[in-house]
């Protein structure tokens, strides 16, 4: 059973095999938390919605950490960490010294030719271990933190259970009834925060597809709307090529949709 770590009431995945699971098998996206400079990394941040799911179908465990943030470290943990921070500094410099000299060494003709005009009559080899130590200077504040595949702890003695009721507090029964409708679909699904709706349907995996609904929670299916209301709705789904979906659940316990298309004259 994958193992859900609910950080802060947020259930977030650690372990990279266990996010690869849920994505290719179960169809849950998640959003990353973590970043390698350039593309985003672990860990993965779920929505109620997708652990709440995932946790009635018995795909996962929810669990969280005894007071982690509240406690003091031991002695231990303490020496631990700091002996594990020297030794990734150390790594560090080692492996940008050897990427460094290799720099160097394609360079240096020009480098010496350009020490040469300043007067400096130093041997190439003194001239080479000075560029070269300039570089090696990586501190505490200037180190690059490896990511984690796994939360680090992971002692049983840390742990407690998460019930549902955690989650059900960031969502509404409405909003996960209509998310779950939707994942019975076959659909990939994502959190729509960026354009303005609830959540982003897909056909596929969003690395390969479009969104292609824009789903808005409507909580009271007999709510009465503007007409510049649906208006907007309308607007925003054709100024992106999707359409947007009016999602509600009625009182019969099913889900109800209504599609808004944009038709020119």
């Amino acid at each position: 059973m994958i193992t859900i770590y609910v950080d802060n009431n947020v259930p977030c995945i650690y372990k990279i095999e266990d996010w690869e699971i849920l994505r290719k098998t179960y169809r849950i996206i998640g959003n990353p938390l973590g970043t390698n400079f350039c593309i985003p990394s672990l860990p993965v941040s779920l929505l109620p919605e997708e652990a709440l799911i995932l946790k009635r179908k018995g795909i996962v465990k929810l669990i969280t950490l005894k007071q982690v943030l509240n406690t003091e470290p031991r002695d231990n943990q303490e020496k631990a960490y700091n002996d594990f921070k020297v030794k990734l500094i150390k790594a560090q410099k080692e492996i940008y010294r050897d990427i460094r000299k290799k720099q160097i060494e394609l360079n240096i003709k020009k480098l010496i030719a350009g020490k040469r005009k300043k007067g400096d009559d130093r041997c190439e080899q003194e001239i080479f271990e000075e560029e070269l130590e300039k570089s090696c200077c990586i501190a505490e504040d200037s180190m690059l933190w490896p990511i984690f595949c796994e939360h680090q702890i992971t002692s049983k003695d840390c742990h407690d259970e998460v019930g549902e009721d955690v989650l059900l507090a960031k969502t509404t029964q409405t909003k996960l009834t209509i998310y779950e409708d939707l994942w019975n679909r076959g659909f990939y699904i994502t959190v729509g925060n960026k354009f303005g709706a609830d959540f982003l349907v897909y056909l596929g995996d969003p690395v390969l597809h479009h969104a292609v609904y824009i789903v808005i929670i409507v909580e009271n299916p007999k709510k009465l709307f503007y007409p510049s209301e649906l208006v907007a709705y309308g607007r925003l789904g054709t100024s992106v090529k999707k359409k947007t979906l009016l999602a509600s659940l009625m009182e019969t316990g099913k889900v109800s949709y209504l599609t808004l298309n944009w038709m020119d004259d």
